[in-house]
């Protein structure tokens, strides 16, 4: 079962069919996506060494999921690029995800056009931040003609200048 089925139960049921295909079950998915890069290159570079993609616009997007010892693995391949994260259900109910030293726990707040992501907690190197230092992160999907879609945008703490934006579609009902 992947995290997001265990975290979300019979909730995933609501979501639309597309968003349900790419959460049910492990597998591979194709798409296309557009990513937008912090505004100073200081900051590009510190995205990089998280493990982020940089700038690209609609690109293709092959999303492979697979089942790990923590949860689930993600890998991302963008164009040429390789993003890579471990996920995993939480014993509070979240969805946590690590990307290098960043691990990210989500509440999933579903509905009948999709589901959005609130940010629970955050750690860093393994230490828990205090709110203060958590980014900002807007992350939604939903479904729009047959095709899953899907928006993040995240923002440094305090000064809520972005680090990393990034949108684009996967049809997982093709896979």
């Amino acid at each position: 079962m992947t995290p997001y089925a265990q975290v979300l139960g019979a909730d995933l049921d609501r979501l639309p069919s597309p968003c349900q295909a790419l959460h049910r079950a492990f597998g591979r998915f194709e798409g296309r996506i557009t990513v937008k890069p912090a505004p100073f290159p200081a900051l590009r570079l510190l995205a990089r060494l998280m493990g982020l993609p940089a700038a690209t616009r609609d690109a293709p997007l092959v999303l492979e999921t697979a089942p790990s010892e923590q949860g689930a693995c993600w890998t991302r391949v963008i164009g040429t690029q390789c993003m890579v994260s471990e996920q995993r259900a939480m014993p509070d109910g979240t969805l946590a995800e690590q990307l290098g030293p960043v691990t990210l726990a989500a509440r999933l707040v579903p509905d009948v056009e999709g589901l959005h992501l609130e940010t629970a907690w955050v750690r860093f190197l393994g230490l828990r931040l205090p709110r203060l230092f958590w980014p900002g992160v807007q992350a939604r999907e939903w479904a729009e003609g047959g095709l899953y879609r899907f928006e993040i945008d995240i923002r440094l703490p305090v000064l809520g200048t972005r680090l990393i934006a990034y949108s684009g579609w996967l049809d997982p009902l093709a896979s």
